[in-house]
């Protein structure tokens, strides 16, 4: 350590960028080093060194040395030990903090957007001190959230942010909650966000009844990102994750994110759910609590529904999930969705009570009409099986109460005629035995682990029908290739 104090003087600070000191059996002065010329006119200076252990006292003459910087420079330090209790005291609690590395930040005072950046790398051991400032870049490693601390909220930094210009780069470093918490600075920052219609670039996008009086938004980005926003209320107050909107309505705050949330979004969604399925997960009182139930998630319904009535054009939604919705409720979401992009619709329920639906009404819609697949799981469908209008579907998965013999033939005859169905998954509440399969399709090609298998053949020769009976309570109508259908099967019509 002598010799390199000796040396130091002679070295000019302008070309001075980097210093490595690997001498960890020896005591580092650091004060004696961050006293230096060298140390206080070098610029992008990165100083490296190995020690034993970092004691409180040297923690504090390293972030003393940096925030008494006023250009850009690096310490990072090897070590064997460290004291852990002066980290948070010292460069503030982590914001960052996983396997690989623990990062803090805070600011540095009298330098505009300057921060000092700590990082703790666990695999090897190293601490890291970096003189940063406030850009682009950071927005986009950290995002607003974990940089909300060392932000100063000066009005001459957020009128910065005024500008579209200069707020059109930033943005493309953020993601959709981000660009929520960017539109709460001001209004002014808000205006011009929306005046850029900024793509958030969502892929997935969930609203939950979570309980009564509590609303989440799952939010999921193309970059696998994903947020999760909580809203409920509290008195007359709506809380929002953390924190506290005084004398306002939860559902208000929610309607009014959701459709910001989408303002600008260019790409279809991958998904769009709709989850009312919260009672099954409440206790037994709340469930039987039909009334109030009904009182808390009408409302939102309604809600979601003139938002997706003022838009100006149909929700781009490949896939809709509609959980624990009943028949009227769905009438308020699926006319709005827009048919050219409907490929699956999925309407589910997870609650333990009975449920059916009549989906006669549903099937006019163009929505209905014009997608790919359609599951309805843990609901019972109550149409009449002869009024399915499903054969527009390629893949349909339904549960019925019960299947009659009549309801058979007539689902044989429909496939064996031209459609676009290619698989019937029927899951029956009340069996149909084995013995009356067999009657009316004749005895199967083979019965096996509770399984009976038929073939027939169809007018098109390239192609045939398969018919699965499954444990009694699943019928599986399936076009196939004709190719698949083994030599020694027996086709009939």
């Amino acid at each position: 350590m002598q010799e390199f104090m000796t040396v130091l003087p002679y070295v000019e600070p302008v070309h001075l960028k980097r210093v490595q000191l690997d001498i960890k059996d020896h005591t580092i002065d650091m004060e004696s080093i961050f006293k230096s010329e060298q140390w206080k006119k070098s610029n992008g200076l990165q100083l490296t060194v190995s020690m034993n252990m970092v004691s409180s006292s040297q923690l504090r003459s390293v972030k003393w040395a940096l925030v008494k910087c006023t250009n850009p420079k690096e310490i990072h330090i090897h070590y064997d030990h460290i004291d852990e209790n002066s980290l948070d005291d010292l460069f503030g609690r982590p914001f960052r903090n996983n396997r690989d590395e623990t990062v803090r930040a805070v600011r540095i005072p009298d330098i505009e957007h300057g921060f000092l950046e700590t990082k703790i790398s666990n695999s090897p051991d190293v601490i890291s001190f970096i003189w940063r400032k406030f850009d682009n870049e950071v927005i986009g490693e950290y995002g607003l959230e974990h940089l909300a601390a060392i932000i100063p909220r000066s009005e001459r930094i957020l009128s910065a942010f005024e500008n579209p210009l200069i707020l059109k780069n930033v943005i493309e470093y953020l993601g959709c909650s981000d660009i929520q918490r960017m539109r709460k600075l001001s209004k002014n920052i808000r205006n011009c966000v929306d005046l850029i219609k900024t793509d958030p670039r969502i892929n997935k996008l969930a609203v939950r009844v979570e309980g009564i009086n509590t609303i989440k938004l799952e939010i999921s980005l193309r970059n696998e990102e994903s947020v999760s926003i909580f809203y409920w209320q509290n008195g007359n107050n709506c809380s929002v994750n953390r924190n506290v909107l005084k004398k306002e309505n939860f559902r208000s705050i929610f309607i009014k994110d959701f459709e910001s949330s989408l303002k600008g979004q260019r790409r279809e969604l991958e998904e769009f759910c709709v989850d009312f399925s919260y009672r099954c997960r409440e206790n037994k009182s709340e469930m039987d609590d039909r009334e109030k139930l009904e009182m808390d998630t009408s409302p939102l319904v309604h809600l979601l529904e003139e938002y997706l009535k003022s838009r100006n054009s149909n929700l781009q939604v490949k896939k809709l999930t509609l959980i624990g919705l009943n028949h009227y409720y769905i009438l308020r979401i699926l006319p709005y969705i827009d048919p050219d992009f409907l490929e699956k619709i999925e309407f589910t329920d997870s609650s333990r009570s009975e449920k059916s639906i009549d989906i006669e009404e549903l099937s006019m819609l163009d929505q209905w009409k014009q997608a790919n697949e359609l599951v309805i799981s843990r609901i019972i469908v109550s149409t009449p099986i002869s009024k399915l209008e499903v054969f527009n579907f390629s893949k349909v998965e339904i549960m019925v109460q019960t299947i009659t013999a009549e309801d058979v033939l007539y689902l044989k005859r429909k496939f064996l005629q031209p459609s676009s169905l290619l698989k019937l998954k029927i899951t029956l509440e009340s069996p149909i035995t084995e013995n009356t399969m067999t009657d009316l399709l004749g005895r199967p090609y083979s019965n096996k682990f509770q399984r009976s298998v038929w073939y027939f053949r169809m007018r098109d020769n390239e192609e045939a029908l398969h018919i699965m009976h499954y444990m009694s309570r699943c019928i599986i109508f399936t076009r196939i290739d004709m190719s698949t259908v083994p030599d020694d099967a027996l086709l009939e019509y």
